[in-house]
């Protein structure tokens, strides 16, 4: 779809939906090696979110993530305007960077999920209309909680 088609379409969108023009850059890389799984994640210190090891759950920054509770096995942090995303495959870690952006190329709403521990986990997620014509989710990235966790 043409951008000027596609802005239109986003235009015509009624505000009351809470959908916001937006934009989001997506980066996918893998690693292999634990050590450099660790590394990436140290990146993201002082960031909201949680992480699964093999043997815990944490909620960050509440709770102290802990290497000897096992390998991660996924995880989401957050910086505010990005969102790092780690899933498990059989052989390696893949992991997402998701920034938002000012390219307004799509839509943004935002849900909350209601977590174990009360509160909820909140996701923006992204909108695209493609020339198909059916609106689709093209990403979604945690940004925090909220309430109790």
């Amino acid at each position: 779809m043409k951008p000027e088609t596609l802005q239109a379409a986003l235009n015509s969108w009624d505000a009351r939906h809470g959908y916001q023009p937006a934009g989001v850059a997506i980066k996918v890389e893998t690693v292999v090696a634990v050590d450099d799984l660790e590394t990436a994640l140290g990146l993201w210190v002082g960031g909201d979110g949680w992480i699964a090891r093999q043997s815990a759950v944490k909620t960050l920054p509440r709770e102290i993530d802990d290497p000897t509770q096992g390998y991660v096995t996924s995880a989401e942090l957050t910086t505010g305007t990005a969102t790092l995303q780690i899933r498990r495959s059989t052989t390696e870690w893949v992991l997402t960077t998701l920034t938002e952006t000012d390219d307004n190329d799509c839509l943004a709403d935002v849900i909350e999920l209601v977590t174990v521990g009360g509160g909820a986990a909140v996701y923006r997620r992204y909108w695209k209309l493609p020339d198909s014509g059916a609106t689709e989710i093209i990403a979604w990235r945690f940004t925090g909680f909220t309430g109790v966790r």
